[in-house]
């Protein structure tokens, strides 16, 4: 199980050191790459591994340190705020708080290492739905076969 520990930390990195991301937030390439490069993340993605343990929270924890460097301000229910934010992407309406910049640039860095979790949790055998029923795309040879990929294509540019 701890073989897989590189690839994911690879694909990490390529959700939130990718140069348009880093521009988009603001965040300090130097800083996150410091971040993972600590034993402390390696430690924690190890044991979630082992655990098989790719719940929300669970990624919240292996990201807290970081989270706290990037802001240090007290008093927030990170968890919370990131269902939040997510949800403010659907039904905006239905938020109750008002979400600043500075914390959703947070968010955004939070879902990119959630959807890399998720998606290796979709290919692990840990019981859930998620690995036992994964939602899976075609691959470019199905997509080619198509006689009209346009719809899929829209689709996959919206789902993904």
């Amino acid at each position: 199980m701890i073989e897989y520990c590189g690839p994911i930390i690879r694909e990490i990195e390529k959700e939130i050191l990718n140069r348009t991301f880093l521009k988009k937030y603001k965040f300090e390439r130097r800083r996150i790459l410091e971040f993972l490069e600590q034993r402390f993340f390696e430690q924690r993605l190890e044991e979630m591994l082992k655990t098989q343990n790719f719940n929300a929270l669970t990624v919240y924890e292996l990201l807290e340190p970081l989270i706290r460097q990037l802001d240090s301000r007290e008093a927030t229910d990170w968890p919370k705020y990131f269902y939040y934010y997510s949800l403010s992407f659907s039904f905006p309406e239905a938020v109750p708080i008002e979400l600043d910049a500075s914390r959703n640039r947070i968010a955004a860095l939070y879902l990119r290492v959630l959807k890399v979790i998720s998606e290796f949790q979709k290919h692990s055998v840990d019981g859930t739905w998620q690995s036992r029923y994964p939602i899976l795309l075609l691959t470019d040879d199905e997509i080619a076969a198509l006689e009209d990929p346009t719809e899929f294509l829209t689709f996959k540019r919206y789902f993904t």
